[in-house]
């Protein structure tokens, strides 16, 4: 960003995510670690209340012990993420009628 919050507040509004979220907002899965030292849990929270309050279609989850880019390993953490994503990509495809 080219300044800080308090000295551009219209830029860092367009760039929040949470201030995208509209009615028409896609399904989100999200997965945030609880120990994320980059980005905190709390603001994977304000997101997920975001699409909450737009009725948004959500799966939320808070990962024990989960650091940012926890993925980027092969873990036990990794392989379930894998799978959980590999369910909720199958659902979504089931419910809109088409091939994963």
């Amino acid at each position: 960003m080219s300044g800080f919050p308090q000295d551009c507040a219209e830029l860092w509004k367009l760039a929040s995510p949470v201030e995208q979220v509209t009615a028409n907002t896609p399904p989100f899965f999200m997965l945030h670690g609880k120990d994320d030292s980059f980005l905190s849990v709390d603001e994977g929270r304000q997101m997920a209340e975001a699409l909450r309050a737009h009725n948004a279609e959500l799966i939320f989850a808070e990962l024990a012990r989960g650091q940012h880019a926890f993925d980027i390993f092969t873990t036990p953490l990794t392989a379930y993420f894998v799978e959980a994503a590999r369910v909720v990509l199958t659902q979504q495809a089931v419910k809109h009628n088409t091939a994963v």
